[in-house]
């Protein structure tokens, strides 16, 4: 299975092509400026022979138990709570449909449980495309509706939540890489 480690400012990303414009074009111009110039997220490289077969692309964020289905129940503070945020993921075209993209998210999983230990996480939020809401669906994530809140996406994307108990479940079911 592919290595995963953090993008480097002397990585060539140009040659990724996942079949999505938008994901390349922010892999090809935008990654290593925000990581490296702006540190408002970091992306993580999937590798496999010497090749990106993907990315994905995480930061942190807020939003408040109100907000979550799966938190409302919960004796949580009215304050914002503390989140990871899937912000973008891709799997190189010819990789496309090989574990390469839940690889990349089980180690987003393992990021979640991290931030949870050291700094506190309910769980992860990802903004989802359309064509990946099943995807997601089916790990459980919940989609939501937020007004006014501070967990956002464009119109054009779904905004849903995994809720850390879930991720913890799901780290102890997936097989390790």
């Amino acid at each position: 299975m592919a290595f995963i480690r953090k993008l480097e400012p002397t990585d060539d990303v140009s040659g990724f092509q996942s079949g999505n414009s938008d994901l390349d074009r922010y892999l090809h111009r935008y990654a290593q400026v925000n990581q490296f110039d702006y540190r408002i997220n970091v992306t993580y490289l999937a590798i496999e022979a010497g090749e990106i077969v993907g990315y994905a692309t995480v930061a942190s964020a807020q939003g408040r138990a109100s907000d979550f289905d799966s938190l409302k129940q919960k004796k949580l503070p009215g304050y914002l709570l503390p989140m990871l945020r899937l912000a973008r993921s891709a799997v190189a075209k010819a990789w496309q449909r090989k574990g390469i993209g839940a690889h990349l998210l089980r180690h987003v999983f393992g990021l979640a449980l991290k931030m949870a230990g050291e700094t506190g996480c309910v769980g992860i939020v990802v903004d989802s495309k359309p064509p990946s809401v099943g995807y997601y669906r089916r790990l459980d994530f919940e989609p939501m509706e937020v007004v006014g809140g501070h967990v956002r996406a464009p119109e054009s994307l779904l905004v849903m939540f995994l809720p850390i108990r879930k991720v913890i479940m799901a780290l102890g079911t997936w097989p390790r890489a």
